[in-house]
């Protein structure tokens, strides 16, 4: 996953990662130098989508800014297109959830000169169909033989999510006859907890 910003912000930001390593050893109880405190008129604005690594990552980076460089913070969650459409037009700062470089690949095509890729903040992310361990088959080919047991149904996440685009291509490359439900990454989660509980079969769209 990366980081962007718009190009007003780049400067201010690039020293996140560092604060962030380094808060442990710091003597400061407040934490906002004499320095930072002249950064406390200016107000950032992060975008997140309601996904567990967007949130953790983008309220961790909000604290750093709030704490240690002495920013006021403003995070707001909306759906995947308007975090890259916020952050081109300026309406925002900055996003540390960029699932790169294929996930969200298409809002990159149509944005990327916009925006200032500092980097990534993870790699070796995964995306892909996940079943439970209890379910006896391998392999996305084998998911026609059996569509039955899944109820003919693959539970997606929010429908700007690249990875629910990603799933669609799938159907369409290994012809699966399969429903692919959209709804949020709460709503999938919530329904795998229920079918392991009960072994049920179920496939849903999961990354690590």
């Amino acid at each position: 996953m990366k980081k962007f910003f718009n190009r007003k912000f780049v400067t201010a930001i690039a020293v996140i990662t560092i604060l962030a390593f380094g808060i442990a050893g710091c003597g400061d109880s407040s934490g906002v130098t004499s320095d930072s405190k002249l950064q406390a008129d200016k107000e950032v604005r992060l975008l997140y989508v309601q996904w567990a690594c967007a949130s953790a990552t983008t309220h961790i980076a909000a604290d750093i800014m709030e704490n240690y460089m002495g920013y006021k913070v403003e995070t707001m969650d909306v759906a995947a297109a308007a975090m890259y459409q916020g952050l081109a037009s300026k309406e925002a700062d900055a996003i540390f959830c960029s699932w790169l470089p294929l996930t969200h690949g298409d809002y990159m095509k149509q944005l990327g000169d916009q925006l200032e890729d500092l980097g990534p903040n993870m790699e070796g992310a995964k995306i892909g169909l996940v079943v439970p361990e209890y379910v006896t088959i391998d392999s996305i080919e084998e998911m026609n033989s059996v569509k039955d047991n899944f109820k003919g149904q693959i539970i997606g996440i929010d429908p700007g999510a690249g990875i629910m685009q990603a799933s669609e291509n799938a159907l369409t490359d290994y012809d699966l006859d399969y429903e692919l439900v959209e709804g949020s990454e709460g709503t999938m989660i919530m329904s795998l907890k229920e079918a392991i509980a009960d072994e049920k079969w179920i496939a849903v769209t999961g990354w690590t």
